[in-house]
């Protein structure tokens, strides 16, 4: 389905991409283990009123602008991906109905389609990969990216000295939005290909903290923001917005700070003095508490929120709408964020 432009030969670059897909198929197995098949979900959209207006709206908006450099799509093969695409992200709005689709997913599910080329495997890989983040880090707050942006400032105030005293007033102003960049896109069109791959690869199979979530996304942003080079030009930058009042100056500074990382650095410095998973987790409570978010924790079946029972030659789907309220059934207990349960008895017997 995609091609990409990369110096390395096309052999060499699908025999890369078959060793991502083999290895992080196998590691999606774990993350989510009791995912409904691609299938069940596809065909909730149909039958239930699961995918949101607005969800779909933007979605519709966002399908023609997630190009994502390094990767190529045939004029030829560009309505198959969009539609590929679409489908992705439909069935993750089928899946997370109360938590819905979030501008930068498409990037993340584009890329997935390149590794993959194959729209259930593709979904899978783009569940297991968000699954990672902290919990709720894409709810309609985003109180989850919230809380690690606090705790990678928590980290810096620690291991740098670019808050040190009344230093780093336009740091705090600025790094909110340039990690909106780098967070909800998960580091597309921020990192190199190559670059993004390996780091991907960490997320879904490196270290997590004690609740499931990766430590990669406060490792690397740590990694990029006090290399040598990057405080230098933070430092100055803060200067300069300091005698101007201009704080774009610091805005553009963390920019360059991943524009200057080489990649075999950039995961150099990570494995050579990561945060342990331990001081992670120690961290984003920290940060909760000091913006005082509940501290809420995954749950199993809040990771799958649509559930089937197999009986007979059909199959009953459980679908979680988005009104208030928590049920319990046939052992799946339904967060109460995800709301009223509706049982809908569908023929499914060719998934049988």
């Amino acid at each position: 389905l995609l091609e990409a432009k990369c110096k390395a030969s096309s052999g060499q670059w699908k025999a890369k991409m078959e060793g991502y897909r083999t290895r992080w198929l196998k590691a999606a197995a774990d993350v989510v283990p009791d995912l409904p098949p691609f299938e069940v979900l596809e065909l909730a959209v149909t039958q239930g009123e699961l995918l949101q207006r607005s969800d779909k709206h933007q979605i519709q908006m966002d399908l023609h602008r997630s190009q994502v450099p390094g990767l190529a799509i045939e004029d030829a093969e560009r309505a198959a991906h969009l539609e590929a695409l679409e489908r992705i992200l439909h069935a993750w709005c089928a899946l997370r109905p109360e938590l819905g689709y979030v501008q930068g997913m498409n990037f993340t599910a584009a890329v997935m389609l390149a590794v993959c080329n194959n729209v259930a495997e593709s979904f899978t890989l783009f569940t297991a990969l968000i699954t990672r983040l902290p919990a709720y880090f894409y709810d309609e707050a985003l109180s989850g990216f919230q809380v690690e942006v606090e705790a990678l400032l928590l980290l810096l105030e620690d291991k740098s000295t670019l808050l040190d005293g009344d230093g780093g007033q336009f740091l705090r102003m600025a790094l909110p939005t340039v990690l909106c960049e780098w967070y909800l896109k998960l580091w597309v069109g921020c990192l190199p290909l190559r670059c993004l791959l390996q780091l991907w690869d960490l997320m879904l199979t490196g270290d997590v903290d004690k609740d499931g979530a990766t430590c990669v996304t406060l490792n690397v942003s740590l990694a990029l923001l006090t290399r040598a080079e990057a405080v230098e030009q933070i430092v100055e930058a803060e200067r300069h917005a300091a005698l101007n009042k201009d704080p774009s100056a610091v805005h553009i500074a963390l920019l360059r700070s991943i524009q200057l990382a080489e990649s075999d650095q950039l995961l150099d410095a990570i494995k050579a003095q990561p945060v342990r998973p331990a001081q992670i987790r120690t961290v984003r409570l920290l940060a909760r508490r000091r913006l005082k978010i509940s501290s809420r924790t995954r749950t199993q079946p809040d990771l799958c929120q649509l559930a089937f029972v197999q009986g007979g030659s059909q199959r009953q789907m459980l679908i979680p709408t988005r009104q208030p309220t928590a049920s319990v059934i046939g052992g799946l207990a339904v967060p109460p964020t995800a709301a009223a349960v509706v049982g809908i008895a569908v023929a499914l017997a060719a998934l049988l």
